[in-house]
């Protein structure tokens, strides 16, 4: 029953992932850095206009990051809650001891399920460039 649990919130949390623009976010985050670490380097614009530029580019990477994290956050919510909900709901149930038994000891072991698949699903697409997985079956 755990481990049934444990994995459809990490099937949810995947599914999930893969649905926000997470790698669209990133990439546009990448594109800002570079324009930015041009013009900081450049010797063709004037200390005055690099001020500027670098200002609307922080603004811009500040925008970027706080979307991308909030993301995560919204996820590792979605992810938290129905394992919280269902431990709470579960806990009073007693075993053939007298002692009391959390229904999903594994708390842990979803998250980091979800994450895992998360953060290897990110990887790969990023050196696919993005692009997602396509069978060739």
């Amino acid at each position: 029953m755990n481990f049934l649990l444990s994995a459809i919130v990490g099937m949810l949390a995947v599914e999930l992932f893969l649905r926000m623009p997470v790698i669209a976010h990133s990439k546009m985050l990448l594109k800002i850095v570079a324009k930015s670490s041009a013009v900081v380097t450049s010797s063709r614009i004037s200390d005055h206009w690099k001020e500027q530029v670098v200002k609307a580019y922080a603004g811009q990477i500040a925008l970027l990051t706080l979307k991308i994290a909030s993301m995560f956050l919204a996820l590792g919510v979605i992810l938290y809650v129905p394992i919280y909900v269902l431990d709470s709901a579960l806990a009073d149930r007693r075993c053939f001891r007298s002692e009391k038994v959390h229904a999903l000891p594994w708390r842990g072991a979803a998250s980091e399920s979800g994450r895992g698949a998360i953060v290897n699903d990110a990887s790969d697409r990023l050196e696919r460039g993005g692009r997602p997985y396509k069978d060739r079956g």
